[in-house]
């Protein structure tokens, strides 16, 4: 294991990861300003994850082929750029342009960048790798409401974005620097299966599927506590800590669990994968009863248990899948689908919320993460037969 490029990785998906949160606990002022309502909010929310929806397998297929710093580096600067272009958008519909490039930045970073770490792993310990590549994810998701909160109620709208461009440029400098690239341009693993035979593996289906549904609950808690919040009396830096804190537990469960997931059978992962899923709808449950701080925050607790369990086994299985059909391509995968999950679930919960209200939405999101379990086990059933199949054969 290269412990250095491993940090700098690191380092450059947790500043990245600040842009995707950043804007929390400004969505009261959005409000005020811009006067957007429910499909507004979660409109800005999706934006970000709308265009790594088509172009993240494109680009993590790229990257096998041409290598990896190429596309991290270039992601890096544009993110620098793009942080400005908040300041002047004085209207949701330069805002939302603005959250779509920014999302196109964090496409060029995050997943090719997690397909870095994959490479970087060893047989065996895919787990605790990729499972430490969660953890700083999580804790830049975490951070980037404490520095929005922060930096506009001590400081100004505009000093938000003005920090995130130059933390984005400094860790363009330090990849710039300190990474060396995967492999020359045209060069590509000769054990790799096509494509087509990839796509047609039940195992990848149901982390496709269950990779739409596991950011569900994780989305609709960044979105829409702070509307919660709100109507509560919360302040936005007081919604900022709740959606750290609820993010921070993720991010701190993400190592010990990924050290588990090295030491247990491919049938254990699975079992593990559908019971987060199943703790994340639990949790989304308990919203609509929740009438005061203490019950929300147990609320969020429960999306936030869910949801460790969850993403550490889906990418755990990704990566073992990635050793055999490409890194960056099987990483490109499950990332798009993680970001149809982003982008979908705040549109569709911020229509029931202006359609009916706020605990309808809550509700609704749940039904669809416990439908995307019911699918999953089909495919996982069909996969697992599979193999014993095989095994009897062999």
């Amino acid at each position: 294991m290269k412990r250095r490029e491993l940090f700098i990785l690191m380092v450059a998906v947790f500043i990245t990861m600040l842009g995707l949160t950043v804007i929390a606990p400004l969505i009261p002022h959005y409000v005020e300003k811009m006067g957007i309502g429910g499909f507004g909010i979660g409109a800005l929310f999706g934006a970000y994850a709308l265009t790594r929806i088509i172009l993240t397998p494109i680009i993590g297929a790229r990257s096998d082929r041409m290598g990896r710093k190429r596309f991290i580096t270039a992601g890096l600067l544009l993110y620098a750029a793009v942080s400005l272009l908040y300041i002047p958008a004085y209207n949701i519909y330069l805002l939302l342009l603005v959250r779509m490039l920014h999302g196109f930045c964090a496409t060029l970073v995050i997943p090719v960048a997690l397909a870095y770490a994959g490479d970087l792993s060893e047989e065996g310990q895919e787990g605790r790798v990729m499972a430490t590549m969660l953890m700083v994810i999580f804790f830049g998701a975490a951070a980037g409401p404490l520095l929005g909160g922060f930096l506009h109620h001590y400081f100004s709208y505009n000093a938000v974005f003005g920090v995130l461009s130059a933390l984005g440029f400094l860790a363009f400098v330090f990849v710039q620097l300190g990474l060396p690239e995967t492999r020359r341009e045209g060069e590509r693993e000769e054990n790799f299966i096509s494509f087509k035979e990839l796509i047609r593996k039940d195992i990848l289906k149901v982390l496709l599927i269950w990779g739409v549904s596991a950011p569900m609950g994780k989305a609709m808690v960044i979105a829409f506590l702070p509307v919660v919040g709100m109507r509560m009396g919360l302040s936005p830096i007081q919604a900022g800590v709740i959606i750290s804190a609820f993010i921070f537990i993720i991010a701190i469960l993400q190592k010990p669990i990924g050290g588990y997931l090295d030491r247990i059978t491919k049938y254990r992962k699975l079992f593990l994968l559908f019971t987060g899923a199943l703790i994340i709808a639990v949790g989304l449950f308990f919203f609509p009863q929740c009438h005061n701080l203490p019950a929300l925050f147990v609320a969020a607790v429960v999306v936030a248990l869910g949801s460790a369990i969850a993403y550490p086994v889906g990418i755990d299985i990704a990566t073992i899948v990635g050793k055999r059909g490409g890194m960056g391509t099987t990483i490109g995968l499950l990332s798009t689908a993680f970001n149809l999950g982003n982008a979908v679930t705040p549109l569709i919960a911020g229509a029931i919320i202006d359609l009916f209200n706020l605990g309808a939405a809550f509700y609704a999101i749940g039904v669809l993460i416990l439908t995307a379990k019911v699918i999953c086990y089909y495919f996982a059933g069909r996969w697992l037969e599979g193999k014993r199949g095989y095994q009897k054969a062999g």
